[in-house]
């Protein structure tokens, strides 16, 4: 029995599969490039204000962090997630917000300030690539998130265009 062919094929498969893994590393690139800013937006208003205003035209720029309270924050496998009120960091550098009883009553008292953010492909689908993977993003981090605010079945939604991570 000739092994060669059986040698070719299986350098196509592993060939095949490298381009596919290329090809989607490329587009991760390609979006983070299109939507992470380097520097923050001016402007940025919290999750409290953006939530409590009633005009849904133009562009609006919200800080605020990743959390939600009693549920998982993140839309597995897309490029949503939600944000809520980014309280002051008052115990400095390795300060725990989740264990922290301060921080913990100032995110129940604003736990009514939620909003979902989605950033959308050029067909107007929410883009399915895992927000965590694609912007490299973690529980309980501060983002600026720049997009056009509307709202769906009582829910603020806020279809980004351009996101900036705290770090």
């Amino acid at each position: 029995m000739n092994r060669l062919p059986q040698f070719h094929l299986l350098l196509l498969c592993v060939m095949a599969a490298a381009v596919v893994g290329c090809s989607e590393d490329s587009q991760v690139l390609s979006l983070r490039n299109r939507f992470v800013l380097k520097d923050e937006p001016p402007g940025a208003i919290a999750v409290s204000q953006a939530t409590a205003e009633t005009d849904d035209s133009g562009e609006v720029v919200v800080v605020g962090r990743i959390r939600a309270d009693s549920f998982e924050p993140w839309a597995d496998g897309m490029a949503a997630f939600v944000l809520s009120e980014a309280l002051p960091d008052h115990g400095g550098a390795g300060h725990d917000a989740a264990n922290c009883p301060f921080c913990k009553r100032r995110m129940k008292e604003s736990a009514d300030s939620l909003i979902t953010v989605q950033f959308r492909g050029d067909d107007g689908q929410i883009i399915p690539i895992d927000a965590r993977e694609l912007f490299e993003l973690e529980d309980n981090q501060a983002v600026v998130v720049r997009g056009r605010r509307s709202s769906e079945r009582g829910i603020l939604l806020l279809v980004a265009n351009a996101i900036h991570v705290r770090r």
